[in-house]
């Protein structure tokens, strides 16, 4: 008979989401610096996408949340890991190759 697997969720975490205000988001100065080192444009959201965003502010980043037909979206913003990247000369494709390919 197959063992069962229990999912522990952290509750304090959990909590701490729970209260977190719902604000207006901008786009981050890691995302602006991507996008100005080259033809970003093509590859990654448009910075239209931050008019009127609105979603979660965390210390490593923020949760962008946006409304796609009847779905709810959220599309995660890690700053400071890009912040690190960059400043080692290397660009966003590099970390997506990073987390994917390894």
């Amino acid at each position: 008979m197959p063992q069962q697997k229990t999912l522990s969720i952290d509750t304090a975490s959990s909590n701490r989401f729970r209260i977190r205000e719902h604000q207006r988001l901008t786009i981050s100065e890691s995302i602006l610096k991507e996008i100005r080192l080259g033809n970003a444009m093509k590859d990654y959201p448009p910075i239209s996408q931050y008019e009127n965003a609105e979603g979660y502010e965390f210390s490593w980043g923020h949760i962008l949340e946006r409304r796609a037909g009847q779905y709810l979206v959220w599309d995660f913003c890690f700053n400071q890991l890009l912040s690190q990247y960059l400043s080692t000369g290397r660009r966003l494709n590099d970390l997506q190759r990073a987390v994917f390919l390894n």
